[in-house]
């Protein structure tokens, strides 16, 4: 991966890539080399906000450009140095909407063997947290085939209750509060990825693994009434 510089401020600098991000192993790069900068500045720099594109680094003090570039090139060097991208792997219980109103039952006109399919084929893919975005807690979860990307909808939704699970594009994401929202609703999760009460109010770091596992109702109501329900986890890891 490379990258470019574009200084916006004196203290604000945008590093493009020159490629959007599109793997699980790009974005736990990304995570590590953030990882690495935040050591490096720990004095001058004050918040590194990242998407697909590049990130943005907002600095206290005014900086040398040339160093700047010095100081990024160091630390990328040793990221790609790396012999193992360490992540976590957390499964999501699912309930899919099997009603005849449903989204997925509209998208594929009830047809039946397209729904068990693509139901099948969803909790046999693995996913990766990509990117927070739109609102607090909503992650852009990556990885999905292009085979079972679902367009958006024409006309967006005024709401879509907290724990939708949904695909819109490229993109699965789980509706953390009661939102507008465009993507093709599949399901509902018990899992809140955002709670303020609870350590740590976000758990899934960029990276990490998502996996599906469906359930049933009566599975669902006890997933909800649990307190701080986390999905089980286990440690994982990318060799190189």
């Amino acid at each position: 991966m490379n990258f470019q510089l574009q200084w916006l401020s004196p203290v604000q600098c945008f590093v493009v890539f020159d490629l959007p991000l599109a793997t699980q192993y790009e974005v736990l790069l990304l995570r590590y080399w953030i990882g690495l900068l935040q050591n490096e500045w720990k004095d001058q720099l004050l918040e590194i906000q990242s998407e697909p594109r590049g990130i943005l680094l907002f600095f206290s003090v005014k900086m040398a450009k040339k160093t700047t570039e010095k100081r990024l090139e160091k630390t990328w060097q040793k990221t790609i140095g790396q012999k193992e991208m360490r992540f976590q792997s957390w499964v999501f219980p699912l309930l899919w909407d099997h009603s005849d109103r449903g989204d997925l039952f509209q998208y594929f006109k009830g047809d039946p063997s397209q729904l068990q399919a693509y139901q099948e084929q969803f909790v046999a893919q693995p996913l990766y947290a990509a990117f927070y975005g739109f609102m607090p807690g909503f992650v852009y979860m990556g990885g999905l085939p292009p085979a079972m990307r679902l367009a958006r909808k024409d006309e967006p939704r005024l709401q879509v209750p907290a724990g939708s699970v949904a695909v819109g594009e490229r993109y699965v994401g789980i509706y953390p509060q009661v939102s507008p929202g465009g993507w093709q609703l599949i399901g509902q999760t018990p899992i809140a990825l955002f709670d303020r009460n609870r350590s740590p109010a976000f758990f899934l770091a960029p990276g990490d693994r998502i996996l599906w596992k469906s359930v049933s109702a009566s599975e669902m109501k006890y997933w909800q009434q649990q307190y701080n329900n986390l999905p089980q986890s286990s440690d994982d890891a990318i060799l190189l």
